[in-house]
């Protein structure tokens, strides 16, 4: 199944940019140009993350659009990722504390984006962890869950 990425933005060049980078990564990309589009992309859709602009509009900021993300448990887990030409580290900091995962700067590299976005979408990976015992080489081989 391909995973969707929502990008709400009011800017619907810069929109369609992300999205169209999003869809050439293997992801289904949708996008909207305010609060409330967005909320309906995203009830319909259920996406696996969202990318939002800080100065969303159309009632709610992205800040605003993250709180009310984090209060419903549909989406309480959904990944967030807020962009802004806000450089601030106010700005940043108050993006992590509202609940986003991540922010980012405009203008930004959009395969830094997608490379985040993978990680925050993508399950998480199984890895083989090295076991010391006194005296004794190291033993691989144990598969332990990443935490």
């Amino acid at each position: 199944m391909i995973p969707t990425i929502l990008v709400a933005d009011p800017a619907a060049h810069t929109a369609a940019l992300i999205a169209r980078h999003l869809d050439g990564a293997g992801y289904h990309a949708v996008t909207a140009a305010g609060s409330a589009e967005a909320l309906a992309a995203i009830d319909e859709r259920r996406p696996a993350a969202c990318v939002l602009e800080v100065m969303l509009g159309g009632g709610l900021s992205g800040y605003q659009l993250v709180r009310q993300l984090r209060a419903l448990p549909e989406t309480a887990s959904t990944p967030i990722v807020l962009m802004s030409a806000r450089a601030g580290k106010l700005d940043r900091d108050f993006a992590f504390t509202v609940g986003a995962n991540d922010y980012f700067k405009k203008p930004f590299r959009v395969g830094e984006l997608i490379a985040r976005l993978e990680a925050l979408v993508a399950p998480a990976p199984r890895r083989i962890v090295a076991r010391r015992t006194r005296g004794c080489r190291p033993r691989t081989g144990a598969l332990l869950a990443a935490r």
